[in-house]
C-alpha cells in the first residue's frame, strides 16, 4: 500500500515518498484502527533512503492597510518581498456600538450588546427598541428564561414584557439572532444554544420550533 506522509518542521513542510508492505485484511478496518483510538497500524514499513518529494514554505505575511482621504490618485502593489513595515497604531478608531433612540424620547444612546443581548425593534406600536436577552446564560439548571424588555416608559424604567415559561436548562453561551425569518412582518428570536435551536415567536414568546442534535 503506498501512501505519502506530512512532516511539520518550523514555518514549512515536507512530504515524504512511502511504501508499506500491507497483507490481506491487515489494512485500517475504520477510522483510528483499533477501539483504543490509537490511530497507529502494527504493519511494518520498508523505507531505507527518505526522499523529499517536494517542500514549500507556509509562512504568512500580516498586512495591515489604513485608508485616508486624499486629493490624488493612489496605487500601492503588494509583493511578499517587501520589507517588514514598522509597527504604528492606526489612526482610525475602531466602530463603536449602534447609537439608537432606544426609548422613543428622541435621545440617542448607545445600543451595547453581547452573544445573548440584542436590540430590535419587535412590538408594533410601541416606541423605542427592545431588548431581548436571557435571564441566565451558563448553567445547566432549569432556570434559563429568554426575556424581552420594552423602554417606552424611559431608559432607566425597562419593562418586561414577556419570558418564556417553562424555563429552559443547559443554556451556555447561547446565541441570539432577531429577525423575520417568516417574512410576515413579525421577528422571530432564533437561538443557538447547547446542542438545540429554538426558535421563539418575537411578540409573545411562544417557542416556535426547536431542533436538537447530538
Amino acid at each position: 500500500m503506498g501512501f505519502r506522509r506530512l512532516l511539520l518542521p518550523g514555518a514549512g513542510f515536507v512530504v515524504l515518498a512511502q511504501t508499506l508492505s500491507a497483507g490481506a485484511g491487515d489494512d485500517w478496518p475504520r477510522y483510528a484502527h483499533d477501539p483504543a483510538l490509537t490511530a497507529r497500524t502494527p504493519l511494518a514499513g520498508r523505507i531505507t533512503q527518505p526522499r523529499t518529494a517536494w517542500s514549500c514554505s507556509v509562512a504568512g505575511r500580516e498586512w495591515r492597510i489604513e485608508i485616508v482621504p486624499a486629493d490624488r490618485d493612489s496605487q500601492r502593489l503588494l509583493s511578499a518581498s517587501d520589507p517588514a513595515p514598522a509597527a504604528v497604531s492606526p489612526r482610525v478608531a475602531a466602530a463603536g456600538p449602534r447609537r439608537l433612540d432606544l426609548d422613543g424620547t428622541g435621545t440617542v444612546r448607545p445600543a451595547v450588546e453581547t452573544y445573548h443581548e440584542r436590540w430590535a425593534r419587535v412590538l408594533p406600536g410601541v416606541k423605542g427598541w427592545q431588548r431581548v436577552a436571557w435571564s441566565h446564560t451558563w448553567t445547566d439548571q432549569k432556570v434559563c428564561r429568554l426575556q424581552l424588555f420594552a423602554y417606552d416608559q424611559g431608559f432607566n424604567a425597562p419593562r418586561l414584557v414577556w419570558q418564556t415559561d417553562p424555563p429552559e436548562d443547559n443554556m451556555f453561551q447561547p446565541l441570539d439572532l432577531v429577525y423575520d425569518l417568516e417574512g410576515d412582518g413579525v421577528p422571530e428570536v432564533c437561538v443557538a444554544a447547547h446542542y438545540r435551536v429554538m426558535i421563539f415567536e418575537g411578540t409573545t414568546g411562544r417557542k416556535e420550533t426547536e431542533l436538537r442534535y447530538h
